[in-house]
């Protein structure tokens, strides 16, 4: 079975003020740009929410939290109970500038692993193997939410990438100076493109 991408929404944006999916990035709301940028690299996106009917999708199908207020985790144990992929990437969707060839190559590095990530140090965008989840639902069932407890009990691999590929795809958006910041770098970027003959 083909894997499927997996964007995360179910957090509170506490840090931002104000829901981190909805947020303008490139003359779209930033789910919507993670949802188109990933359709064609993988059979099926959906958004993982923390309640129905919290986003517009842009036609991503919705897998809500089973367990509500549980986190990332739970977000994982829900997808896998919900549908009958064996692997599934998982992005947060505060991570706007993922690149769609690092995430299939994540999905494809599980082949014979748990996990695979792009770095330790984020397991928030990264892949996981549907055997994963007995530690997932464990994990939850003593109320042990970190995904790090998590990544502890598998077996994973990293992907070998260019550091300043991976530094950039790890860019995080998690208030309004990382915004700024990301907002900045996008610009530049778009304008280099315009300049490339």
């Amino acid at each position: 079975m083909e894997p499927i991408a997996v964007i995360l929404c179910g957090g509170k944006s506490r840090r931002m003020g104000r829901d981190k999916a909805a947020l303008d990035f490139g003359g779209k709301p930033m789910l919507t740009r993670l949802v188109e940028l990933y359709r064609p690299r993988f059979s099926a996106v959906y958004v993982s929410v923390d309640r129905p009917g919290r986003f517009d999708t842009a036609g991503a199908g919705e897998i809500v939290d089973r367990r509500a207020g549980m986190g990332p985790l739970a977000a994982l144990e829900s997808v896998f109970l919900s549908t009958g992929a064996q692997v599934a990437f998982f992005t947060a969707t505060d991570l706007p500038f993922g690149d769609p060839e690092v995430a299939r190559a994540l999905a494809e590095g599980c082949q014979g692993h748990d996990a695979c990530l792009l770095s330790p140090d984020e397991p928030l965008f990264a892949a996981y193997h549907r055997r994963c989840l007995p530690a997932v639902t464990a994990l939850l069932d003593q109320d042990q939410r970190p995904l790090r407890r998590l990544l502890d009990r598998l077996d994973c691999a990293i992907l070998d990438r260019d550091p300043a590929l991976r530094a950039r795809i790890l860019t995080n958006v998690n208030d309004p100076e990382q915004y700024r910041r990301a907002l900045a770098l996008l610009r530049d970027e778009s304008e280099k493109e315009a300049d490339t003959p």
